[in-house]
């Protein structure tokens, strides 16, 4: 017999909305919880119990991974699409092809803070909607079922996504499409939207209002390198506007989001954190380049990682290879400068404390109680070091001559 809530358990349930979206009968909907995390809801009223939405739960029939055949640090030759874009435009390079193509894209979109969910894209014009990190979960809605529209219409997609949605989505469908090509991200983990409405709200003199006229950056790009924090900025036509700049650690829901402690419980379990991957292409930064075997790539500007891992992936990157600088690296490099690729992001000691604050005194109490002075000291210590550009250059080049040791060692 059914219940209300148990597709899988909550501590497995990554919010995929593969449930949701094969549930013909539109029985499954997603509701946050007391804190703001989305959980699949059945409406008994409605289910037929056909046990659709468990047969292509990936938390209960878990999906073959790959392990990656090649590994490349990337970079868009365009410098406008590279300098637009969070890290080394791998995204959009393929996703500019894609639509040159006539195929489709899906991707997370932020309309405004309030709306950051899986859209479709089929013009160029619109790639730019998919660019920059957004920190928090997307919502995907009854994005598969639009994505299964145009498979069997013959059209050739791409679906971008954390580890879990393109877990989501290939479980959704249930057979393998030629023409569906797939990205992975290096996903830490992911937060609640509400959390970081609460957030914009607080540092913002806006009301909510139901345009949502407040957009938000979660990193930037400087002289110095890559910054992490919160930009609120104003739309205005084909520009942002910075109202507010407040970087980490000096801003609670970036803190909490790099520490961790506003993950999902399933980040903390992530079956996809590891080489072994379950799209065709994983993307993501490619940090540490250069500090364990020399490289030709410039990375101030940020650099994409680019993994290769299947034959269809292959295949397509040599279609779009000439798009991009590429370097190739080795698969163990790649994982010393992503920890999550190795392992999932560990839960927080304090993690609890953190959400039982949370419920009761909001985000800025919790994560004053859950991070201590010292944590909060050697935050802004490391933090303020990388503004300083000769101390990160004589870092990272004390760094390299230790690295190259250790490495060429093994």
């Amino acid at each position: 017999m059914i219940d209300k809530y148990t597709i899988c358990s909550f501590d497995e349930c990554t919010a995929c909305a593969a449930c949701m979206n094969v549930c013909a009968h539109n029985a499954i909907t997603t509701q946050e919880d007391g804190l703001g995390y989305l959980y699949p809801e059945i409406d008994l009223s409605r289910c037929v119990e056909c046990g659709l939405c468990r047969m292509v739960c990936p938390a209960l029939h878990p999906l073959t991974l790959y392990k990656p055949q090649d590994v490349y640090a990337a970079v868009s030759r365009n410098q406008w699409e590279h300098l637009s874009s969070s890290s080394g435009g791998a995204a959009s390079v393929i996703s500019r092809y894609m639509i040159k193509s006539r195929g489709v894209v899906y991707g997370c979109s932020q309309n405004n803070y309030l709306d950051i969910k899986h859209v479709r894209v089929d013009k160029d014009a619109d790639i730019d909607a998919l660019k920059g990190s957004k920190y928090v979960q997307s919502e995907i809605g009854l994005c598969y079922r639009k994505v299964k529209q145009d498979l069997l219409a013959n059209k050739t997609v791409l679906f971008i996504g954390t580890p879990c949605q393109v877990a989501g989505l290939k479980s959704f469908l249930r057979k393998e499409y030629e023409q569906l090509y797939t990205i992975d991200l290096v996903c830490h983990g992911v937060a609640p939207q509400r959390m970081l409405c609460e957030d914009v709200e607080s540092n913002s003199k806006t009301e909510r209002k139901e345009n949502g006229e407040i957009y938000v950056n979660f990193r930037w790009k400087t002289k110095s390198g890559i910054r992490f924090g919160i930009q609120l900025c104003q739309k205005e036509r084909d520009r942002l506007n910075i109202l507010k700049s407040i970087r980490f650690p000096y801003n609670a829901y970036i803190t909490a989001f790099m520490t961790g402690l506003s993950f999902r419980e399933n980040c903390h379990q992530c079956v996809y954190a590891g080489v072994k991957r379950v799209g065709d292409w994983t993307i993501g930064d490619f940090w540490g380049l250069g500090a364990y075997q020399k490289t030709q790539i410039v990375g101030k500007e940020g650099v994409s990682l680019l993994m290769v891992n299947t034959d269809k992936g292959n295949r397509l990157l040599q279609e779009v290879k000439d798009a991009f600088i590429l370097e190739k690296r080795t698969l163990s490099e790649a994982v010393r400068g992503n920890a999550n690729l190795k392992s999932a992001s560990a839960r927080p000691k304090n993690k609890d404390l953190f959400k039982q604050t949370l419920g009761e005194k909001g985000l800025n109490a919790a994560c004053r109680a859950a991070l201590s002075h010292k944590q909060y000291f050697k935050l802004i210590v490391i933090e303020e070091m990388k503004r300083v550009p000769f101390l990160m250059s004589v870092f990272k080049k004390v760094r390299l001559f230790i690295n190259q040791k250790k490495y060429n060692g093994e």
